[in-house]
This record gives C-alpha cells, structure tokens and sequence, in this order.
C-alpha cells in the first residue's frame, strides 16, 4: 500500500517549553524529543535522510522557518544538522507493520482519502492506540476520524487537529495489532510510562462518586464510556445496534429525554435532572436520569456525564386531600420543577426545530438552484443532441452523396478503361507531376512499359527511339500553355506524328492531365 506518514513524538504538557512558544533549535535535542519519519517509499525516505532540496522549494516552506530551520548552500536548501538529528526515517507500512507506542503527536495528513471506510477505521484504530491519552492526531483538510469519533474528540476543527479521549479505557492490542518494543520509545517514553496516572484516578473516582451507575457522551450523543451497570435502562434492538454507541442503545422512553438533557445541560453550563420513568416490563422500579457538564477551558470538545438512579416503583397519581400543607407544598414545587424543565426542553426543541427549518430552507434552495442549473444544462445538452442529429443528417447526406458520386467515378473509370483497351492508336494520359495514370494496350507496346502499376509511372519510362527526347518537354509545355500542340518525328523508313491535348476541368479551366496520341 502506497502510504505516507509521519509520526512526531514530543511533549505536549503545558509547562513544558516547547508549549509555551520557547521553542526553536536550542530546544531541540534527543533527550526531550523524538521524531519518527515513516514511509513506504524507499526513494523518498532516502530523499528525506540527505535533506537537500532544489532552492526553489523555500516557496512552499514560510519564510521564519527557512530562516530558522534551514540552511541555503548555493542553489540548494538544507535541512539544519541539529534538527536532522532528532528525526529518524523508517521505512514503515502502516498497515501491516506493527505500529510505534506511547506517541504525543501524529501527523497523518492527505492519506485517509485514499483509503475505504473499512480501512479508514483500521488505521485509525491502530493510531489511537499508538497514541498517549491526550494525544494529537493532525489530518488532511476533507479528512474526519468518522466512525472512530469515540475514540478521538475535536481539538480543533478548522485545523482538522484531534485528541485520543483520556475518558475512556486504553485501546487493547489484538493478536495482529502489536506494539513496537521498548528499544523505540525512547528513555522518555519510559520515564513517563512508570509515572502514575494521577489526575485521572481522581477524575476516575470522582465520576464514580457522582455516577455509580452512568456513561460519558459527547456533544453529539456518542456514548464513549460506560460506568457501573446501565442495563435497566438500555435496550438492543435493530435500531440500536449501531457501529458506534450512542443513547440509541438507552430505552424509548429515555432516548429523547437525554438528547435534550445534553442540549439543555451544554447551554446552561449546569446540572439537569430528568423525570422519574417507569421501565417497561417491570413494575418494581423507576428510572431517572441526572446530566453532569463536563467543560473544557481551552479548545476541545465538551462531555456530559449522565447517572443513572433507580428506585422503587411508586404511585404516579397521587390524592392531595390525604396530604398535610407541607406535602401539597412539596408536591407542588416538584410539578412547577418538571413543568419547567419541560416548558425548557420543548423551547430547545423548538429553537432547534427552527434552525433545522432555516438549514432545511437554505439547502432547499441550494437544491433549487442546482435544479436550475441543471436544468439549463438539459436545455444545453438537448439543444446539442438537435445539433448532433443535424450534423448526422447532414452526414448521411454527404455519404449518400459520396456513394453516388463513387459509383458513377467507378462507372467513368470502367468506360474509361474500356475506351483505352478499344483504341486503336498508343495513347497515354499524364498528371501534373508527369506521372502516366493510364495507357491503351497499344501505348504498353510502342513505348515499351511493363505492366502500369496503380500508382502510375514517370514518362521517362518510355524506351521508344525517335522524338522522345523531346517529350517530357513537350508535355511541360502543354501543362503551361493549356494548348494542344504536335509533334512530327521522321525517320528513315518512317514517320509519325505525336499529339499533345490539355485535359481541364469545366469550372476553372485547371489543366489536369495531357493525353498523348501517336498517329
């Protein structure tokens, strides 16, 4: 497979120097960064190693890198000895070759779009586990990680930069999915794979404490980690079986109350809570769903965490004559909560009803447009097709033509042919270029030609004696003048006399052959 990648491995930490814009070459060396640049192509790795470029290539790199990363030696570019160093060229198939481990940064640009759906997710299934959590993954411009969105949020769409999601578990190694070994990572990578996870085991067992029973979604209703036991609110249906998990895989009733309680959640920054539900099929308990915001400070993307709570199944109509004034009031306060939150959600659903009406609109006069445009193209391609039937028309005119006028040339040249075989005297006819293109039988005899061939023969060919030393001449002359002329020749037992006509069109009076007759 033709692939091309690079895969970088430096800190991403924020105190680190790198991030903090002190960078550059005196930050530069084996110790804190490791470059792997990998590719099937053996030509161009070798290309990569030498590092020298035509200068014309500066045109492609920003200026402030030239002058800090490279070096001009007369009309070539080279890529700075120190920078060099810290880059190691692999040959490396992406797809079979194990893949590198414990990576901070891949660049995988411009590849994915060669590839199939089936292969996108392989391959990105095999960089999300070569990659840290937190790690970045940069893609081409028209590339998405697609159906691999659990494994990968945005960090920044314009840029088509991604992260590994920390959230959820590390990717497991398959049978034909293993790691490099640990002479490839580096004394980095080491040094840090020892260090304990720390923030995460307290984000860990913070959303536990919150949710003993939940899930973390994305923005866009992706389910990328389950927590504790969610299986009295789920169910696996034909609708629900999807590539990718989401809150499809949640019961009917609680489908729609989450995707509005993510909305709802998101927009106000804040914890919502969701109605108790009786679970089908069982009449001993009741669900209810809480959703936690999960904000980012900087760029990526935003999670909610849901709890799911359950308790015993309870009476859903109430007497209120039965209740003290405290109940009532407590009764009360719980239908105005429920109440709101519903006036809430139904107003999010309408505001984003709206949107999708105003979407709806606009790609509905996208649609109309491009109807036009169409239209005027079918316009345009029939208006041809008409051109094209006329032109074939005309065509099978002008061949009909071309036959007819082939069949009568056939016709004059067959009368033609018998009149030259019928004559008595030598005859010959002569084009422009003094070719002889017919002769009678008796001008084969007297001037001594062989079989004419189809393409005719110089008038020099003629071997007769006496006068045809002037009858190339004679014939030029007849060509000029568009006159008949003749030419008497005597010799001691005999004379005779060469005849000379000038053979012309009707319309231009254009000299086209000379007969030649001996008599």
């Amino acid at each position: 497979m033709g692939c091309r990648q690079r895969h970088r491995r430096r800190s991403l930490f924020s105190g680190h120097p790198l991030c903090r814009g002190d960078g550059g070459l005196k930050a530069i060396s084996k110790e804190r960064i490791q470059i792997f640049a990998t590719d099937i192509d053996t030509e161009a790795l070798e290309i990569a190693r030498r590092g020298i470029y035509p200068l014309s290539a500066a045109n492609d790199v920003p200026r402030q890198y030239v002058e800090t990363y490279m070096n001009i030696e007369g009309d070539a570019l080279e890529v700075n000895k120190h920078l060099r160093s810290v880059v190691l060229f692999s040959r490396h198939n992406l797809i079979q070759d194990p893949p590198f481990i414990n990576m901070d940064m891949i660049s995988l640009r411009n590849l994915l779009i060669y590839f199939g759906a089936s292969l996108q997710e392989k391959v990105l299934s095999r960089m999300a586990y070569a990659l840290v959590p937190n790690g970045k993954l940069f893609l081409g411009s028209s590339e998405t990680v697609g159906s691999m969105h659990g494994h990968f949020e945005t960090y920044s769409l314009p840029d088509k930069i991604y992260s590994k999601r920390g959230l959820r578990q590390s990717v497991q190694a398959t049978a034909n999915f293993l790691p490099l070994t640990a002479l490839h990572r580096g004394p980095l990578a080491q040094s840090r794979a020892s260090t304990p996870p720390q923030t995460f085991d307290m984000f860990d067992a913070l959303i536990r404490t919150l949710a003993p029973n939940g899930f973390i979604a994305t923005q866009d209703h992706v389910i990328i980690r389950i927590i504790g036991d969610i299986s009295s609110a789920t169910e696996l249906n034909e609708s629900s079986a999807l590539p990718r998990m989401s809150t499809k895989i949640l019961k009917s009733e609680l489908r729609a109350e989450a995707a509005s309680l993510i909305t709802l959640c998101l927009r106000s920054k804040s914890t919502r809570s969701g109605r108790w539900h009786d679970v089908e099929g069982s009449d001993l308990i009741q669900l209810r769903m809480t959703c936690f915001p999960l904000l980012m400070d900087g760029e990526g993307e935003d999670h909610v965490l849901f709890s799911i709570e359950e308790r015993e199944s309870q009476p859903r109509t109430v007497a209120t004559e039965d209740m003290n004034i405290d109940d009532r009031m407590v009764y009360v306060r719980q239908i105005e909560d429920e109440i709101a939150s519903t006036r809430e959600a139904l107003q999010q659903t309408i505001e984003e009803l709206q949107t999708s009406n105003e979407e709806l609109q606009s790609v509905n006069e996208e649609m109309q447009a491009t109807n036009e445009e169409l239209q005027a193209t079918n316009e345009e391609l029939e208006t041809s097709n008409e051109e094209l039937q006329a032109t074939n028309e005309e065509l099978i005119t002008v061949n009909e033509e071309m036959q007819i006028n082939s069949t009568e040339l056939q016709q004059l040249s067959i009368e033609l042919a018998a009149v030259l075989e019928a004559t008595p005297y030598p005859t010959l006819v002569v084009d422009p270029a003094l070719q002889i293109r017919h002769a009678s039988a008796a001008a084969i005899d007297h001037f001594g030609l062989s079989e004419l061939p189809p393409n005719g023969t110089h008038i020099g060919a003629c071997t007769d004696g006496a006068g045809l030393a002037h009858l190339v001449s004679k014939v030029a002359e007849c060509f000029r003048t568009r006159e008949s002329s003749t030419l008497e020749v005597n010799d001691e037992t005999w004379s005779k006399t060469l005849t000379f006509t000038p053979i012309q069109k009707g319309v231009t009076q254009e000299t086209i052959g000379v007969t030649v007759t001996v008599l």
